[in-house]
């Protein structure tokens, strides 16, 4: 493809509204002076602030058009996964700032999509200052996405991976304010089902923990027919892989103790080995008491590890707030557990304008899972309307 000209460059820009209107203005009256080439131009932009150096990479690259999905405005990428990337986006309507989880080209129409639409049902109606919110979705061209919350921070796994075992009373107040969220879930009917250090976020601000990816999420009872088992050995509670069409809340609470176990000791409960013989060992074998690896643990805190991880279902904690209570004795005090903690302005994205904020997608034929055909998704967090043309919303 042809390097753009500053013509294409200037026009690219007004059509994909990666500027606000006074920073067009003045791109305009800059032009006008301007005598340079357009990466002359783009230096100047990107000197005052206006583009990211994402998007110049972009617009150099001729995938200007790319950085527009459906209102939103990509501002640069913080990640991806086998199935889909996340980027930063600001939305066009009133300039929130955003995560869009954005499929894969080349995945449609499949799991993915089916798991997409899936994670946007879960995330319908929670909201929580420990869950990360799903706003909405929807789809632009081939593109489907889904509308998060946007927070920053890193993942419990990689901050173990970086600094070893965590303190004793950090871990226990992240595993205490992951608890709290899944209770949350578990109260509108939600199991995760896929709870593990990865998908535990530290917020930059404030300590708090966020519970990520809702992708494999279910009603109590019942299982989404594209997540087969779900959940990842390391961290699967032995029913979940046996039956998971019986799984409840409590299959969160031994997942979350396996996660609490990694947090206080550097490895999951069973270190190595394939996933069979990961799962194998979940079902028929103890790990290393926690207290022998850490011996500075307080009193009480291994039996409560334990009782997490027992293998009958029936000797677990019977919710997630029921291990809220036997962590808090353990828990560093001062985090925090009522506030959001995000790099937005104060009023947060509750007033995103649901006309403009509304996923209205087909499901994949046949495999519609817990959600149903004829609903449609409206971001702030509420619930699926009543939707005449077609049905539920979106990523993976």
């Amino acid at each position: 493809m042809s390097r753009p000209t500053l013509a294409s460059v200037l026009k690219l820009l007004r059509k994909g509204q990666l500027l606000g209107p006074d920073e067009m203005r003045a791109l305009e009256d800059l032009q006008r002076r301007y005598r340079g080439g357009p990466s002359e131009l783009v230096r100047a932009v990107l000197k005052r602030g206006w583009l990211t150096a994402y998007q110049a990479q972009e617009l150099f690259a001729g995938r200007g058009h790319e950085l527009q999905l459906g209102g939103y405005v990509v501002l640069g990428p913080l990640g991806e996964g086998s199935t889909a990337r996340v980027f930063k986006a600001r939305y066009q309507g009133n300039g929130r700032v955003v995560a869009l989880k954005v499929l894969r080209e080349g995945l449609l129409p499949d799991e993915a999509v089916d798991r997409l639409c899936h994670e946007l049902w879960a995330g319908a109606g929670l909201e929580h200052p420990n869950l990360l919110q799903t706003y909405g979705g929807g789809r632009a061209g081939e593109s489907y996405f889904l509308v998060m919350e946007y927070a920053t921070g890193r993942n419990l796994a990689r901050m173990v991976r970086d600094q070893g075992a965590l303190p004793v009373g950090r871990a226990c107040d992240y595993a205490r304010q992951a608890a709290l969220g899944l209770q949350h879930a578990l109260e509108r009917g939600l199991v995760h089902r896929d709870v593990k250090p990865s998908n535990l976020l530290l917020t930059s601000c404030a300590n708090v923990v966020k519970v990520l990816d809702l992708g494999l999420a279910s009603l109590a009872g019942a299982v989404p027919a594209s997540a087969a088992s779900g959940g990842t050995p390391d961290y699967m509670a032995p029913e979940q892989a046996v039956d998971p069409g019986r799984v409840d809340t409590r299959a969160d609470v031994y997942a979350l103790g396996c996660t609490l176990y990694h947090l206080l000791t550097g490895h999951p409960p069973f270190p190595g080995g394939g996933w069979e013989e990961k799962l194998r060992r979940h079902r028929g074998e103890e790990p290393q008491p926690v207290e022998r690896l850490r011996p500075e643990l307080p009193r009480g805190l291994g039996e409560v590890v334990r009782t997490m991880m027992a293998k009958s279902a029936a000797a677990r904690f019977p919710t997630p707030g029921a291990v809220t209570g036997a962590l808090t004795p353990f828990a560093e005090p001062g985090s925090c557990d009522s506030c959001y903690i995000l790099e937005l302005d104060e009023q947060g994205l509750t007033n995103l304008d649901p006309s403009q904020a509304t996923a209205v997608l087909s499901p994949v034929p046949g495999r519609h899972g817990p959600y149903s055909p004829g609903t449609k998704a409206t971001h702030v967090g509420q619930a699926f309307q009543p939707d005449v043309e077609t049905a539920s919303g979106v990523p993976a």
